[in-house]
């Protein structure tokens, strides 16, 4: 950490001025060692990130989903060849920067008088992407601080996209002559030292860091489809058996989940976890592959209506989800139980339900089967004491999904 005063006077147009109470910023760098972080040693988690989201199965998949990648940054650190890279891979020009506010003529001609206007522009262009429904669409701006994405990140989850953030890290970064070699655009190192030593002085109190909510397995836009219909056609069953005025009330039926919701297996809550910086790193070097599932039940409740799931053996280990909320360190995995097996999909909630109460639903339907007779054999086996239904399908359903980060 360091101590120290930072101001940007953003009335003077010709003039920025620094005050610190260190002789000289490079030597505060230096001293620091910035350069020589763990992070910087190893691969970064951008590129593993990109390479994830490049692999064959990975563009198969987005193409037939919707991604919204959100790059971090300030100038120089290489977020436009990573974005060059991505949009040749994934096959879209869907690209929103406020730098492209400022090419006149093929040139670039900064003025700090219309940076607002610049991300209205960059806002408005992506709603549009958005509301097309493209793809990929790519915001390409620094988004130093966590505010400047909550409009992206916002918009994405109004129309379904499911959200990657990356952020280059590399090991001459730390330099603000360096970085501005490296900058696309020619920005003076006096221009970029304003933007990097708000990053640095971020970085070093934990203030900037965005934490993901929770990890997932998303689901595309027409495996979701697929699945309401799976649902619906399960719900139709409940109503032929005649159960639904025992247990199904009308706000469960009235409260389903809406076509443009991102369906979503949790891997894993990170809240206040005691180890959520380890789970963070371990997790991110996930992002963007894609894992199997297999929907083999939908269990119905007055309060819920969930999809049971199988996990494939490889996103078994990183799935943290089964014992989150009981009693003790690590619970073993209870009897007659497999790994994996609070695994779900939320398809329904009734008025004033919390979404998470599907995966207590999830649960107590297993220990339904382990220790009571459902009322009636068939496709659907119902336990009246919990009030409680599941609806097996005639086979298993496998779908494909993309594991990602949830930033609400």
């Amino acid at each position: 950490m360091f101590s120290g005063h930072y101001s940007y006077d953003a009335s003077n147009s010709t003039t920025e001025t620094f005050i610190f109470n260190v002789v000289d910023y490079f030597n505060m760098a230096e001293s620091l060692g910035f350069e020589r972080l763990s992070l910087s040693e190893r691969t970064s988690p951008s590129e593993i990130e990109v390479k994830n989201l490049t692999q064959p199965a990975s563009v198969k998949f987005i193409a037939d989903s919707n991604l919204m990648i959100i790059m971090r940054g300030v100038p120089g650190t290489g977020k436009s060849t990573i974005v060059n890279y991505l949009m040749e891979s994934l096959s879209t020009d869907c690209l929103c920067s406020a730098d492209n506010f400022f090419i006149r003529n093929g040139k670039y001609v900064f003025d700090k008088t219309q940076i607002k206007q610049a991300h209205t522009f960059c806002q408005q262009k992506a709603e549009k992407f958005c509301t097309e429904g493209h793809s990929v669409v790519i915001i390409d701006n620094t988004n130093v601080m966590r505010w400047e994405t909550d409009f992206y990140v916002d918009l994405a989850y109004k129309h379904g996209y499911v959200v990657v953030m990356i952020t280059p890290l590399a090991q001459d970064t730390a330099s603000p002559r360096t970085l501005a070699q490296r900058n696309k655009h020619n920005v003076s190192a006096d221009i970029i030292k304003v933007g990097y030593l708000l990053l640095l002085r971020k970085y070093f109190q934990a203030f900037q860091s965005i934490q993901p909510s929770y990890f997932a397995w998303f689901l595309s836009k027409r495996s979701a489809m697929k699945l309401m219909d799976i649902r619906d056609q399960g719900i139709r069953k409940v109503e032929t058996e005649r159960y639904n005025g025992v247990y199904l009330d009308t706000p469960v039926l009235d409260s389903v989940v809406p076509r443009n919701t991102i369906l979503h297996v949790t891997s894993k809550y990170l809240g206040q976890s005691k180890n959520a910086n380890q789970l963070l790193q371990q997790l991110s070097t996930h992002i963007g592959s894609i894992g199997a599932i297999k929907v083999t039940s939908v269990v119905v409740t007055k309060r819920t209506i969930a999809a049971r799931v199988c996990l494939d053996k490889a996103s078994q280990e990183y799935y943290f989800n089964d014992m989150e909320g009981f009693s003790g360190n690590k619970p073993a995995v209870p009897r007659g139980l497999k790994e994996g097996f609070a695994a779900h999909i939320t398809l329904g909630v009734a008025n004033g339900i919390e979404p998470k109460e599907a995966r207590s639903d999830t649960i107590q339907s297993h220990f339904c089967e382990l220790q009571a007779a459902p009322l009636k054999d068939g496709p659907v086996h119902y336990y009246p004491d919990e009030e409680l239904a599941i609806i097996n399908l005639d086979k298993p359903t496998a779908f494909q999904c993309i594991f990602a980060a949830a930033y609400r």
